[in-house]
């Protein structure tokens, strides 16, 4: 039994008559990585936006706008959108387990009614 991340090399031996020995193959176990979901809270009456920690994640990175610069956000926080604002979110993974998630937008307008959701 292989276990996380070992190595084995293997090769067939022949009787070099009929025979030869083959070259050294090598094969490295790696379990698949899990993407990670996301955990946000956007109460669309206020703009509050709430993130929690997420299973897998080390911390999210957000930014404001499609081009906006990357911040950490931590393992958890919240923030409140003005109107017509967009929030680009990601969960980071830990690289060996968990991948990094999708980045997902949510956007506030404060005609969007008295909806609280998660997403």
């Amino acid at each position: 039994t292989l276990t996380e991340y070992c190595t084995i090399y293997v090769r067939a031996v022949g009787d070099n008559k009929t025979c030869i020995t083959g070259l050294w193959g090598t094969f490295k176990y790696q379990p698949e990585k899990l993407k990670i979901g996301n955990t946000v809270h956007l109460n669309a009456s206020t703009g509050l936006v709430e993130w929690t920690r997420c299973p897998g994640a080390i911390r999210y990175d957000y930014k404001i706008g499609e081009n906006g610069e990357v911040q950490d956000g931590g393992k958890e926080g919240s923030l409140i959108l003005a109107d017509g604002q967009t929030i680009y979110f990601k969960a980071i993974g830990d690289g060996l387990n968990y991948e990094d998630s999708d980045w997902f937008r949510l956007q506030y307008t404060s005609s969007g009614g008295n909806i609280d959701g998660y997403v």
